[in-house]
């Protein structure tokens, strides 16, 4: 019953726009602007202190999905 519910309620905040989760640390345009760093064989440590993140951020957003809805999907 409490399971029922909860998922009732989730469905409910994400029809009022309301998605849970941690927000994304670089927006689409960073991500963009990351991946064309990266591209240009500059170091990951210079693209990380630019954008202010850690290694394994940087390798998981370069390496995640390219697609724009997925940029979209992630609240970036």
């Amino acid at each position: 019953m409490i399971q029922e519910r909860t998922r009732e309620e989730l469905k409910a905040a994400k029809a009022r726009g309301r998605c849970g989760g941690r927000k994304r640390k670089l927006s689409a345009a960073q991500i963009e602007v990351a991946r064309l760093l990266f591209e240009k064989n500059l170091p990951v440590g210079e693209i990380c202190e630019t954008l202010g993140v850690s290694q394994a951020t940087l390798y998981r957003t370069i390496n995640g999905p390219r697609s724009e809805e997925a940029a979209k999907a992630s609240g970036a």
